[in-house]
């Protein structure tokens, strides 16, 4: 499973990836979303990756945040939570850069674990 967390608004950004957040649920900063593991769903996610954390979590993880978060939708394969900003705040690159360059955006591969724990 995939989990996304919007970390950046959407203020004087191109129409397409405005959509295709609109498309994911994610409305409003720090809001998590988790999705299956797909094509579909991962083209969705590169194309937002500038204003997205994602990586990809188990079935145990995702039910410590189902426990700790309610489910705001009723549909069982896409889950979707509302989190809190996340402790001590982002990684020291700030939310403009990538985790490949120190900063919070784009695929953390395992890491969007410790993301998540700051964040509940």
């Amino acid at each position: 499973m995939y989990c996304v967390i919007r970390i950046r608004g959407t203020i004087g950004v191109d129409f397409k990836i405005k959509y295709t957040l609109g498309n994911l649920r994610l409305n409003k900063p720090n809001h998590c979303i988790i999705v299956p593991e797909n094509e579909y769903f991962l083209g969705m996610l590169k194309k937002a990756k500038d204003f997205i954390a994602y990586g990809t979590i188990d079935e145990e993880f995702a039910k410590q945040i189902d426990k700790k978060r309610k489910c705001e939708t009723p549909d069982k394969t896409i889950k979707l939570y509302r989190l809190c900003p996340p402790r001590k705040g982002f990684e020291r690159g700030g939310i403009r850069l990538g985790f490949n360059q120190k900063g919070a955006l784009g695929n953390r591969g395992e890491k969007i674990k410790e993301l998540v724990e700051k964040m509940l």
